[in-house]
C-alpha cells in the first residue's frame, strides 16, 4: 500500500529579500503548488506568513512524492525572476 508523504518548501533567504520580493516569491510558489497538486493533496503555509510551505500527499509512494518535488522545483525555477534571487529548498 501507499503511505502519506509530506513535502516542505522553505524560502531559505527570506530575511534578505525585500517585502515586495517575498510577496512575489510566495505567489510563484503558490501558483506552482496549485498546478502540481491533485485534488486530494493538501497545501498550507506557515512560519511568519509564508516562509515555509507544507504539502501533504495522501496515498502516495516515495517515488510519487519525488515526482511532485521535481515538478515543483522546475516550475518555481522557471517562473521566479532571476532578479529576485530567492533561495528555496524542497524536502
Amino acid at each position: 500500500g501507499f503511505a502519506v508523504q509530506m513535502v516542505v518548501i522553505q524560502l531559505v533567504n527570506a530575511d534578505k529579500l525585500s517585502a515586495d520580493n517575498r510577496v512575489k516569491t510566495a505567489r510563484v510558489i503558490a501558483e506552482s503548488v496549485k498546478e502540481a497538486l491533485r485534488t486530494v493533496d493538501l497545501a498550507f503555509d506557515y512560519q511568519r506568513g509564508g516562509e515555509e510551505y507544507s504539502i501533504v500527499l495522501p496515498a502516495t509512494s516515495r517515488e510519487g512524492a519525488k515526482i511532485v518535488v521535481d515538478k515543483l522545483e522546475s516550475s518555481i525555477q522557471k517562473k521566479l525572476p532571476k532578479s529576485i534571487n530567492a533561495d528555496f529548498a524542497l524536502t
